[in-house]
């Protein structure tokens, strides 16, 4: 039961920060739905694919900002009828992996966090067809790859 709660709370923290993205971004929804509803549908979505990975069964739980970037990935690929809903997930989106690519030492991300990031970075790319890079590590390493 703890641990359902632990689970909720933390995916409740990803909903967050992708609703106040959404709330800078998206200008009201061409869904007709507000931001909070988007952020939650978004998050429980990505955290149905994996609820084991979610659930902190598969590791350690996912970062809130690994959760909301894939949330936000997931968005793109699966929430096309809207496209101005899907350039502001797009732009949220790259709001998060600009901030873990420019601040990595304020960041201690798991193996889990690093695959969401590299699974959201590849889903971002797809859609805007630029390159972010990816590198937050020193020494030209790949801080979200494995």
């Amino acid at each position: 039961m703890l641990s359902t709660i632990i689970s909720r709370y933390k995916l409740s923290q990803s909903a967050v920060v992708v609703e106040n993205l959404l709330r800078v971004h998206a200008k009201g929804t061409a869904s007709g739905q507000a931001p909070a509803q988007v952020a939650n549908k978004l998050v429980q979505m990505v955290a149905d694919t994996r609820p084991g990975l979610f659930a902190g069964v598969e590791g350690k739980r996912p970062h809130k900002l690994a959760t909301a970037a894939a949330a936000l990935a997931w968005g793109l690929r699966h929430m096309g009828e809207y496209p101005s809903d899907q350039r502001a997930m797009a732009v949220s989106l790259g709001e998060i992996l600009l901030e873990i690519t420019g601040k990595p030492q304020e960041y201690s991300f798991s193996g889990n966090d690093r695959t969401l990031f590299r699974v959201a970075e590849e889903q971002y790319l797809g859609f805007t067809g630029s390159s972010l890079g990816c590198q937050a590590g020193g020494q030209g390493s790949r801080e979200c790859a494995d």
